[in-house]
Parts: C-alpha cells; sequence; structure tokens
C-alpha cells in the first residue's frame, strides 16, 4: 500500500490533472478519490517525504492542502504562511459553533481545497458554516465567489457568508438538502432557485461598504 501511495503522489506531482491520473492507473490502485482516501494516503508517509511532495506540487489543489492538513496536525508545524495548526485547533470557531477567531485557511485562494476536507477533520457532519471570519479586516482578503466544493457539505443546516464581496450565491446551495438558513449581504443576488425554496430562510444584512 505505501508504495502505490507514493505511486500516486508521483504521478499527481508530474500530471495534476486527475482524471489523467486515473486514466494511467492500474485498475488494482484505482479507488475513488475523496478527501478521506487522500487523507490516509498522505498519513502513510514520512514527514520528509510530505515536505518532499508539498514543495514539488505547483499551484494549489486538493493534495497540497491535504499534505498541509495531515502536517500539521501530526507534527504541529506548518509547511507554509497558512497556519493550518491554528486553524485545526481552533476549527470550532468556523465549524458546527461560532467564535471570534479570524483564519486566513478559509479565505478565496484555499477556499475550495480545504471544504472537501472539514468533514474529515472534525470527525462529523458539518452542520453550520461560519465563513463571516476571515484573515483580516482588508476587504481584498474577502470572499469574491463560493467555490462549488460547497456541494461536499451535504448536511450543512447554517451558512454564514455576511460580510463578504460576494455578489451573487450559487445555485448548488439548492442542492443541499439539509440547508435552511444563509446568513449574507443585502446586495447579493438570490437566484430563483433559493428564493423560491420554502425550506430555506436568506438574511440579507447591510454591508460593510455602505457603513
Amino acid at each position: 500500500m505505501k508504495k502505490a501511495c507514493h505511486f500516486l503522489l508521483t504521478l499527481i506531482i508530474a500530471m495534476p490533472n486527475s482524471i489523467q491520473l486515473i486514466a494511467m492507473m492500474p485498475q488494482s490502485v484505482v479507488q475513488p478519490i475523496t478527501p478521506r482516501i487522500i487523507i490516509r494516503q498522505i498519513e502513510e508517509l514520512d514527514p520528509k517525504t510530505i515536505q518532499q511532495y508539498f514543495y514539488q506540487l505547483r499551484g494549489e489543489g486538493l493534495y497540497k492542502m491535504g499534505l498541509r492538513l495531515v502536517y500539521a496536525h501530526r507534527y504541529d508545524r506548518n509547511l507554509d504562511h497558512l497556519d493550518c495548526v491554528h486553524f485545526i485547533k481552533e476549527i470550532n470557531n468556523w465549524v458546527n459553533d461560532c467564535g471570534d477567531q479570524v483564519t486566513q485557511v478559509l479565505s478565496q485562494p484555499y477556499l475550495p481545497y480545504i471544504l472537501p476536507f472539514l468533514e474529515t477533520i472534525i470527525g462529523e457532519p458539518v452542520i453550520t458554516l461560519d465563513l463571516s471570519k476571515l484573515s483580516s479586516a482588508d476587504d481584498n482578503d474577502r470572499l469574491t465567489s463560493l467555490p462549488i466544493e460547497i456541494g461536499y457539505l451535504y448536511n450543512l443546516k447554517y451558512l454564514y457568508l455576511n460580510g463578504n464581496r460576494i455578489k451573487t450565491l450559487p445555485i448548488i446551495l439548492a442542492k443541499l438538502p439539509s440547508l435552511t438558513s444563509i446568513w449574507t449581504d443585502k446586495d447579493v443576488e438570490i437566484p430563483e432557485q433559493l428564493r423560491h425554496n420554502k425550506n430555506l430562510a436568506i438574511a440579507q444584512f447591510k454591508s460593510l461598504s455602505e457603513n
């Protein structure tokens, strides 16, 4: 299994396109590539190998985020400037609870790659997600869109988006069957699929730019 894991990650470094990657792999190695499987594969690596793969990967992606998370959790250290150690220890400030901490891990560049891992990190369904707390008060840090990866959170009920720069809510939110409440800014466009959902309450507040 360890050899298969090294083979998998080596191919990922050389070929970021996951579809091409799966097509090239032996059938005996191929299995559904889920966030949980990614974490399990990385957990088999020693710290030096994790560092090696991390620094060879270009750009952001699921595997790069997975390497960060495993390294932070196991060794209580960060692989780069992104403070995953703090995020994991204080995750209840944003997931399944609300606190007063801020984090860059949930900012726009990293959001598509951390969302799929949230339930794996906490070991239970994500019911509440607070994306209103960013890394700073700088307007450039605020979210401009909500990525399609929000669809990983099938059990999500409460979503806080207020205080960002999101112009429209994505239609994929209509496919989250448990979603009952969204908090956002009043100038955000609400698609008809969400507006006409009788089971969904959307509270819109005055945006920061209007203060």
